[in-house]
């Protein structure tokens, strides 16, 4: 292998791992975000692996996911969306 190869393997070794690190950093699961922030509907749906607007209607009304409101706007508590991605989902 050349050294020109071998240096662009590293740099993009490393650079992938910074991009690993600040995905983790920013993940709705890091400690220092704030449990009671309150997520938009098309976020919380993101965060929760595109589970359809149906879904969330149907943990809202079972109590399994709580929804509040901010005018017309539909909001989760991160913390009870981070708690339901910990659990895997299940019930």
């Amino acid at each position: 292998m050349t050294n020109d190869l071998k240096y662009f393997i590293k740099q993009t070794a490393e650079e992938t791992a910074k991009q690993v690190v600040e995905k983790l950093n920013t993940s709705p699961l890091h400690n220092n975000a704030d449990p009671d922030e309150l997520i938009y509907q098309d976020a919380a749906r993101k965060m929760l692996g595109g589970v359809s607007s149906v879904t969330l209607t149907r943990w809202d009304r079972s109590g399994y996911l709580p929804k509040h409101h901010i005018g017309r706007k539909v909001c989760y508590r991160r913390g009870d969306i981070d708690a339901i991605i910990k659990k895997g989902g299940r019930q």
